[in-house]
């Protein structure tokens, strides 16, 4: 068995909770059970990324042109009632900013910017949204829509870790950008976590990153690492 590359934001995401469920979810191809939550997130997402667009052209959006297929009745009211909170929020907290149409950012083994669909692409992930500060300074927002106030004014280690690999590749693309403020959105809620990071940061945390995902190539032991998610792990039959 091998790991194929390149890597994506959600798998190194997963690996920071478990190696052997994000190698093996890989490998074997398994998923995780579906679920109403993930339903409506992966909605929500694809629904403001649309909407963000449209937003950039001044043009319209309806929400109701944009449903995805797959989704039960009340699953759609669910990412109905998310979208206009979130269209009815969005102009008034970035007032005055312009999000950059480009999302989708790649690296290579040496930490250069790449297209997404580039053969030396190592790892890949999908912002939901950028918009300079200033010169040297970028904003990153993570949108979540979890069901349950996040606590404390900080992102959790996972959401932290993610929010360091997109100011990485970020920090790839843009030379002239030395600072960013990483934030996670609960839209639901509307609650606001900060993270302020450096570019020799974010530099050094994604050049490790970039290892991470090369070394699941290189062994075939991929440690365990028992935990909440062990509930919902696709390969958790497998585990010795």
């Amino acid at each position: 068995m091998s790991v194929t590359l390149p890597a994506s934001a959600s798998y190194l995401r997963k690996r920071s909770q478990c190696v052997r469920m994000a190698v093996m979810s890989r490998v074997t191809g398994a998923s995780e059970p579906r679920s109403t939550a993930a339903a409506v997130g992966s909605a929500f997402h694809r629904i403001a990324e649309l909407y963000v667009r449209a937003w950039l052209n001044g043009s319209e959006f309806d929400v109701e042109s944009a449903r995805p297929t797959g989704l039960f009745p009340d699953e759609w009211n669910e990412v109905v009632e998310l979208v206009k909170a979130f269209v009815e929020r969005f102009p008034g907290r970035f007032k005055g900013l312009r999000p950059s149409p480009e999302i989708k950012m790649a690296v290579n083994a040496d930490g250069k910017p790449v297209t997404w669909d580039d053969e030396s692409a190592v790892y890949r992930g999908v912002i939901d949204l950028m918009l300079r500060l200033d010169r040297e300074t970028m904003l990153i927002v993570d949108y979540k829509t979890g069901a349950a106030p996040p606590d404390g004014d900080t992102p959790c280690r996972a959401d932290r870790i993610q929010l360091m690999d997109y100011a990485g590749m970020c920090a790839c693309k843009s030379p002239d950008l030395k600072k960013f403020q990483d934030a996670v959105w609960n839209t639901r809620f509307d609650t606001w976590q900060d993270l302020h990071l450096e570019r020799h940061e974010v530099m050094e945390h994604l050049h490790s990153r970039i290892m991470e995902a090369k070394g699941d190539q290189d062994t075939t032991e991929w440690p365990a690492s028992p935990g909440f998610w062990c509930r919902t792990c696709p390969v958790a039959q497998s585990c010795p």
